[in-house]
């Protein structure tokens, strides 16, 4: 339940509440890389990124979120999504999509 998660996230925040102002869905069948990007910049830790895995190839073993070091942009590591568990990045947290290509088994991935 999405309600039981935001729930959990603002007590451990320290917030009094939260809302989810933006859905979307994004969903991958082959792409390059993608350039690294901020979702947020200095909100004073007010504005969240919360990304749950909804359809993974389960045949893809690559990790799919390249994340950049907060002090070291040129330091970049990888996470491989796993279903039931949400990846949430807050301000100037540097990200992007890693390269993929499921179309020879007709996968995809979708969060």
């Amino acid at each position: 339940n999405f309600d039981v998660v935001l729930d959990a996230i603002g007590k451990y925040l320290g917030l009094e509440g939260l809302a989810a102002y933006h859905l979307t869905f994004t969903g991958v069948s082959h792409s390059e890389r993608a350039d690294m990007y901020r979702i947020a910049h200095r909100t004073g830790g007010s504005v969240y990124q919360l990304t749950v895995p909804l359809i993974l190839d389960e045949d893809a073993s690559a990790p799919e979120l390249a994340i950049a070091d907060r002090d070291d942009e040129s330091r970049v590591g990888t996470l491989k999504y796993k279903m039931g568990t949400a990846t949430m990045m807050g301000d100037d947290a540097m990200h992007g999509a890693e390269a993929c290509d499921y179309r020879a088994t007709g996968g995809m991935r979708l969060a």
